[in-house]
């Protein structure tokens, strides 16, 4: 029997459908294409981008080189430059053993190692600076990993992908220099990943950095049909759930694939028979009193004033950015409400979805607050 998975990035018979999504990145992919992706976070797009796709991908093109990188919250220069580093590391380390052209090439940016004897009680001495040496360069680092990478373009089947790519925005300087770089890979497909609309907006918008280097691509909203067929492939023998109160669920979900699958698992579990929409709300309100206690973790790390902003929102379901309503009823000043804002987006605890406003990103906390807080 097939499980609910949601605790880890998932494999292609754990994704309720997407078909459509697949198949147009895969396309993109062997044809060189550049594409920002949106979707708010825990919707699958880095599963399908990192697990997914490149199995396809592998399958598919001649020599396939995959660099993907994370930039989920970094917290400065020297952050990104190391991820980077690590990331193409982890490239190396996976396609050398199978591409004899990236070998060569990487095998010539090694580090040179030497033996200084041993009448000075050495083995040897790898040349090269750490982190902590104050002379680290971060963008000698940078250009060093693109360097690389542009030493494959036209080699190898290029596939470059940069996840939470919004979060560099904090750093103009690296942001431009990076850039500079990506700009020239045009034999290469390159996928911008970001979960924060405004941020990746703005970054490909007329007057940003990336303006007309990736054409934008978004994840359909999944049908309630599907959903309810994805439930009765896990569900057991007996167990079945109503097509309304499949929709109903994901209405009090707000269509979050990672939230759905708690409830599919906890329904799994702990109920039988037809579940129909009257009996969801008792469900749901069932889970949230039995994670109370993680809940209530997650919260204790907040500041009051962020936990009744998030109260508020979480009351509205979604919510403008500031309003004077918001101020009245919440008695935070509006700065102190733009800043803790602009906090919780930076912790990824409140997201921004276009034409509806700001919600709290985990719809089970918002649940949590409406029933407790």
């Amino acid at each position: 029997m097939k499980e609910f998975v949601f605790n880890s990035l998932i494999q292609e018979e754990d994704l309720c459908n997407r078909t459509r999504e697949k198949d147009d990145l895969l396309k993109f992919a062997l044809t060189n294409q550049k594409k920002v992706i949106y979707a708010p976070r825990k919707h699958g797009k880095t599963s399908i981008i990192k697990e997914i796709i490149p199995l396809k991908f592998e399958n598919k093109a001649k020599k396939p080189f995959i660099f993907y990188v994370d930039l989920m919250s970094v917290n400065s220069e020297r952050e990104i430059a190391t991820r980077l580093e690590i990331a193409l590391d982890k490239s190396q380390k996976k396609y050398n053993k199978f591409d004899a052209t990236a070998k060569e090439i990487f095998d010539a940016f090694r580090k040179i190692k030497f033996d200084v004897g041993a009448a000075m009680g050495l083995e040897s001495v790898e040349i090269g600076v750490s982190q902590s040496d104050p002379s680290y360069n971060e963008y000698a680092k940078v250009d060093k990993v693109f360097s690389k990478l542009k030493s494959l373009h036209g080699k190898v089947d290029l596939m470059i992908v940069v996840d939470e790519f919004q979060d560099l925005a904090r750093f103009p300087g690296m942001l431009g220099f990076i850039r500079g770089y990506l700009q020239q890979f045009q034999k290469a497909s390159i996928f911008y990943l970001g979960s924060r609309l405004k941020l990746i907006k703005d970054l490909f918008s007329h007057a940003g950095e990336f303006y007309e280097m990736a054409d934008s691509y978004t994840f359909e909203r999944i049908d309630g049909k599907e959903w309810r067929s994805y439930f009765h492939e896990r569900f057991p023998v007996g167990t079945t759930i109503d097509l309304d109160a499949m929709i109903y669920l994901q209405e009090i979900c707000q269509d979050v694939p990672v939230a759905i699958n708690k409830i599919g698992a906890y329904i799994k579990n702990n109920f039988t028979g037809s579940i129909s929409k009257e009996v969801i709300p008792t469900i749901v309100e069932s889970y949230i009193e039995e994670k109370r206690g993680d809940f209530a973790v997650q919260i204790d790390l907040l500041s009051d004033i962020q936990r009744d902003i998030l109260n508020f929102i979480s009351s509205k379901g979604f919510h403008k950015r500031i309003t004077t309503e918001m101020i009245s009823e919440t008695g935070i000043s509006r700065s102190a409400i733009k800043d803790n804002v602009e906090v919780l987006e930076e912790k990824k605890i409140l997201e921004y979805i276009e034409d509806q406003g700001m919600r709290v990103s985990n719809p089970l906390l918002s649940l949590y607050f409406r029933l407790f807080f």
